[in-house]
Formats: structure tokens, C-alpha cells, sequence
């Protein structure tokens, strides 16, 4: 706020934190909490110690984020679009009906409902209905469905309510979990893919496991006497 504007509203051009509440005078504004007084509603309790609901909206990305925490939370949150190549799989583009988006919050808050905006030409519509909020779990190295996740397919959104921040991004839950319902390979480990083996490949395996059996030494046939 320019000083004009902190004289025309009675705040301290001077202090970032008029009433010395813990809650920068902006940040009032945005909660509609009085600049002027540390207790607005008189309840005991400091304006930066009471619980809000904030709303942002990224421009850059289209996802909006409504947050409750203490204090103007949704203005420490911020979105920025995935480049971790370790999402740029097969798997995830052939279900993916958006980017994927880094949440993260510089202020603690309790929880926060996300609208991720999907491409509705990367699904068929009588799947759009089907499509779900996933989470990327870092134990699992996946992404995992975000439970009771809707979908506006007016405005082409998928919202969900989670408590904490990370991954997330729209996906076929139709093309997603029907990986998880196919039959493994007869040969199979969680190390190996066997699919690309054929039979050359596996003939060429032998032959060099063959080849490094160890040999049976060779018996030295007896000498010879010599007749005189």
C-alpha cells in the first residue's frame, strides 16, 4: 500500500504491521480483520492467531486453492507446473488429462480445497466423468487417488480437499487403474521387464551363460616308449 492509502485508512505508513498483531496490514484487508485493532472481534484472541479461509487463484496455471489456516495463508501459497522428469512416463501420459502442479505453502494451515483445471479434448466425454484428483506419493513413487475428488465438466475442473501440499494433477481413474488389474507376465520380477525378450534374445542369454561354465581340464594322453 502506497502512504496515502495507509493515511486515508489510519494506518502507520511506516510499520508493515500497524496494531502489532503479527498480521501484516495488507494481509487485514484481505481477511477483513481491522488494521487499527489486534483483536478485531473482541474474542481474546490476536487477528494472526485466528483461523481463515483464504482463496488464490494462479494465473499462470488456472488452479485456484481455498485454504484455511491462520492468518492470509492463501498469500504464502504457491503453484508452479511439475518438471520432474520422473512424471514424463508412458503410463502417466496415456491417463493424464492435465499438467502436474507443485503445491507449496510457506504458512502452516488445517486444510485446502484445489481446483486443477483439465484439457477436455484428452478425454472422451463419456469418461470426463470418470476423471479424478491424484496425489504423487513419494514412498510409493506413484500417484495415488485423492478420495471424494468431483468433477466440474462445465469448467473443465477436478476439485479435491487434501491437508498437506505436493504433486497433484487430473487423471483417467478408467485408464489409471486398470494398470493396477492386468495380469503379470509369466516371467516377472520388479527389477526385470522380460516383455522384450523373444527368442533370439533368450538363446543368446544361454549361449554366453554356456560359454562361462567352467571347462573340465583335458587328460594328457600317455607317452609313448621308443623301441630301440
Amino acid at each position: 500500500m502506497n502512504d496515502s492509502a495507509e493515511l486515508a485508512n489510519e494506518t502507520d505508513p511506516l510499520s508493515p504491521d500497524t496494531d502489532s498483531d503479527g498480521l501484516r496490514d495488507p494481509d487485514e484487508y484481505e481477511v477483513g480483520t481491522d488494521p487499527t485493532d489486534p483483536d478485531t472481534d473482541g474474542d481474546g484472541v490476536l487477528d494472526s492467531d485466528e483461523t481463515f479461509a483464504t482463496e488464490t487463484t494462479d494465473e499462470e496455471t488456472g488452479v485456484t486453492v481455498n485454504v484455511t489456516g491462520e492468518g492470509n495463508v492463501a498469500g504464502a501459497v504457491s503453484v508452479n507446473t511439475s518438471s520432474r522428469t520422473i512424471l514424463e512416463t508412458a503410463s502417466v501420459r496415456n491417463a493424464s488429462a492435465s499438467r502436474a502442479y507443485d503445491f507449496e505453502a510457506e504458512a502452516n494451515f488445517s486444510t485446502a480445497t484445489i481446483s486443477l483445471p483439465y484439457n477436455d479434448s484428452r478425454v472422451s466425454a463419456e469418461n470426463e466423468t470418470t476423471l479424478g484428483a491424484y496425489r504423487y506419493n513419494e514412498t510409493l513413487q506413484t500417484f495415488v487417488a485423492v478420495t471424494n475428488s468431483t468433477v466440474d465438466t462445465r469448467n473443465d475442473t477436478v476439485t479435491a480437499e487434501t491437508p498437506h501440499f505436493s504433486t497433484y494433477t487430473v487423471l483417467s481413474t478408467e485408464t489409471w487403474e486398470s494398470r493396477f488389474d492386468r495380469a503379470l507376465p509369466d516371467k516377472w520380477s520388479n527389477t526385470d521387464n522380460f516383455s522384450t525378450l523373444d527368442g533370439r534374445k533368450r538363446t543368446a542369454t544361454s549361449r554366453r551363460r554356456r560359454s562361462t561354465a567352467p571347462e573340465s581340464p583335458r587328460a594328457t594322453p600317455p607317452a609313448r616308449s621308443r623301441r630301440r
